[in-house]
């Protein structure tokens, strides 16, 4: 949505408005009124090292000293193969400079038939005087984190051409290339540096274990599902009604990854599905009563191509849309057919596959994808950024909350419920100015028959319905 005036604007004119007051004098919005005089005030000294950058702005006064916000200024340099000038695009009063060789320079602002000058001096950065170090406080051992070391001479001017070396009390914990990139190993707490000559910069990370998957149930609670040897991850997809449930394990940062099957009964079991005499990543998203297992496998290419594991156990490569590279497959019903989405350069289509059709588009927009369906064949998914149900191919679009714009249906039981995510606007004050800027927050939706959307953080007085 468009806003009515923007925050960004309102903090300028504060900025202005404040750094006049020290000069006192009154303040007028008048364009019109005739400029006596202009006053450059730069945020910086009479120096910028080489490649640096920073604002300069134009105070522009009438004669009886008003202050005049709304006088145009217009900026030029005198030499800018030294320092370039460009306007702000909020208001001419501001501009930007940006130092790009070893010289000297005037800076140049007018204001109708007045003009102030401004020398600048550009020189090379000094020697490395301050690093500061960069880094998440916790990494868990299923991601991989960088390290960013900002380099600084005495005068605060970026030193980008200096390249620091990066090392950590503890080897034995993570791993720390020489661009920075961590790669945790184990559990633990470490201190991680950067050096460059006798400066060295330190900061704590904290390693915890990776992300597990689990089951609940209000008889057991919550049982932890194991994980694959030689896997520092896992995570539980989807459940049938007879408690078999699938998943993905992976290793660090996800370089590797497997389709994976538990039971309930059985948690500290866990099976691969793919054989191994099948190479490349894949991932289970999708299981029917009849054991049947969906999602997909990267091809030796990298491409992902949906994936359909039978109860015998054999794989089937569920293809593309015609035209498409990739897919992948999200949900299946007892009946056998597969939705998910197609992508390639004429967009990302949302599918229905069956053995007897094969795959076809849902849908002919340039954005769709389906995620779930039910036992009479109703599909679950989105179009074009909004919340969407297909049933016998139909498509019936849901509404998002009020001020949302976008939205997906992720799942559809099987009297039409559905439920998924409404992503959208927030109203707020800034200033006493009132905003209808969009956030893009996103709220847990649910969509009875009425198909009307409900919050489940406030719209139920009870319980929230549960998707059977």
């Amino acid at each position: 949505m468009k806003m009515r005036r923007t925050a960004r604007a309102a903090r300028t004119i504060l900025v202005i408005v404040m750094a006049s007051c020290t000069d006192g004098g009154r303040i007028t919005a008048d364009g019109a009124t005739d400029a006596a005089s202009v006053k450059i005030s730069p945020s910086f000294s009479s120096a910028l090292t080489v490649g640096r950058a920073s604002d300069v702005n134009a105070f522009v006064r009438s004669a009886d000293g008003t202050i005049l916000l709304g006088a145009t200024v217009r900026w030029t340099s005198s030499d800018p193969t030294v320092a370039v000038v460009y306007r702000s695009a909020r208001t001419s009063q501001i501009a930007s400079v940006t130092a790009l060789r070893i010289g000297t320079t005037t800076l140049v602002a007018e204001s109708g038939s007045v003009t102030a000058r401004f020398i600048l001096t550009v020189r090379e950065p000094g020697p490395p005087a301050t690093i500061v170090l960069s880094s998440k406080n916790t990494v868990s051992l299923d991601t991989i984190a960088q390290l960013n070391a900002f380099i600084y001479d005495a005068d605060g001017a970026a030193r980008s051409d200096l390249r620091p070396t990066f090392s950590s009390s503890d080897s034995t914990s993570v791993q720390i290339s020489s661009l920075g990139v961590i790669t945790p190993l184990r559990a633990g707490t470490v201190t991680v540096f950067a050096r460059i000559d006798t400066l060295v910069a330190k900061a704590q990370v904290r390693i915890t274990d990776a992300a597990r998957a689990f089951f609940w149930s209000p008889e057991s609670g919550m049982m932890e599902l194991a994980t694959p040897s030689g896997f520092a991850l896992t995570k539980a997809n989807a459940v049938n009604d007879d408690d078999l449930i699938v998943g993905t394990a992976a290793t660090t940062g996800f370089v590797r990854m497997r389709a994976v099957a538990w039971r309930r009964d059985t948690p500290g079991t866990v099976r691969e599905l793919q054989s191994a005499a099948v190479d490349g990543n894949s991932e289970a998203l999708g299981v029917n009563n009849r054991g049947q297992v969906v999602g997909y496998l990267a091809l030796p290419s990298g491409v992902r191509h949906a994936a359909l594991w039978r109860t015998s156990g054999e794989l089937l490569d569920l293809g593309v849309l015609p035209t498409m590279r990739e897919s992948e497959a999200h949900g299946i019903n007892d009946a056998g057919q597969v939705v998910g989405w197609s992508t390639g350069s004429d967009g990302t289509h949302a599918f229905i596959w069956t053995e007897a059709t094969g795959m076809r588009a849902l849908s002919d927009q340039s954005i769709s994808a389906a995620f779930s369906i039910n036992q009479s064949g109703t599909v679950a998914g989105r179009r074009d950024s909004r919340p969407i149900l297909w049933t016998n191919s139909s498509p019936v679009e849901l509404s998002p909350f009020i001020f949302d714009i976008e939205g997906s249906a992720v799942a559809v039981n099987d009297i039409g419920e559905a439920v998924g995510t409404s992503i959208g606007c927030a109203f707020y004050d800034y200033y006493y100015y009132y905003y209808d800027d969009c956030n893009m927050t996103e709220h847990a939706a649910f969509w009875p028959l009425s198909r009307l959307a409900f919050d489940f953080r406030s719209s139920f007085t009870s319980s929230p319905p549960l998707v059977r």
